[in-house]
């Protein structure tokens, strides 16, 4: 759960190009085929109508078929199973290892780019168990 809110809260990818495969009214708007038509991602996952309080990261939050973090439809990423199966193995490690860690807000350094998210530095200082 808490991978598929992370991914929902602050996903790494905020650009998606689509080329439209046939005329599409969108609302009151057509767009034309071959028109290429960027989608938001991070937008999306933050629709009030789609998620109750979608600014608050709520680690316990029921995602579902809801998230589009990683496309849908003919477009969904092929390694989505083995991301989220490698954050919830690497996490899952690291926190049976560690009995606390404090981060160093004041030196991250976050990745500033149109389409992409993450961070550039993240100094943390761990406790042992």
């Amino acid at each position: 759960m808490w991978v598929e809110e992370t991914l929902r809260y602050d996903t790494s990818s905020q650009i998606l190009a689509r080329t439209v495969a046939h005329d599409l009214t969108l609302y009151d708007t057509t767009i034309p085929e071959g028109e290429v038509l960027l989608l938001l991602p991070g937008s999306a996952n933050r629709d009030d109508r789609v998620f109750d309080d979608p600014d608050d990261y709520r680690i316990g939050r029921e995602i579902g078929c809801k998230l589009v973090s990683f496309g849908s439809g003919a477009h969904f990423c092929l390694g989505a199973h083995l991301a989220r199966m490698e954050a919830r193995v690497a996490l899952g490690a690291l926190l049976r290892r560690i009995r606390n860690y404090e981060v160093d807000d004041d030196n991250v350094v976050r990745v500033h780019s149109s389409n992409v998210r993450g961070f550039a530095h993240l100094p943390i200082s761990v406790q042992a168990r």
